[in-house]
């Protein structure tokens, strides 16, 4: 089982399809995959961005931590994720997750 997690600094978009095409394997029957985005309001209020910030390497340990707790739980052939720091305009992904599974309902349905 392989994974990728990359941690994106100075407003880099993220490349969605370079991790779907990461976890895609002919061995797996599904990709379940989620984009998290800013909203245009949050309690009302309008939001013009959010602000997202970390120290990396305890941020990268985190989400690898996430990745084997997830492994466990189901069967999957890859987890890729991707997160972005620093501004997160309405509407643009600054969390992108993707994972794939031999089976189409091990992951989806939990």
């Amino acid at each position: 089982m392989c994974s990728i997690i990359e941690i994106l600094e100075d407003n880099i978009i993220i490349d969605t399809n370079k991790f779907i095409n990461y976890v895609q394997s002919p061995h797996c029957g599904a990709i379940t995959t989620f984009a998290g985005t800013t909203r245009v309001t949050f309690d009302d209020k309008d939001v013009l961005e959010l602000r997202y910030e970390a120290y990396v390497s305890m941020a990268m340990r985190c989400i690898e931590s996430i990745c084997s707790s997830s492994r466990s739980s189901w069967s999957l052939n890859a987890i890729a994720v991707d997160h972005q720091l620093g501004p997160g305009p309405v509407r643009e992904t600054s969390v992108f997750i993707a994972v794939s599974t031999r089976l189409k309902t091990s992951f989806l349905y939990h």
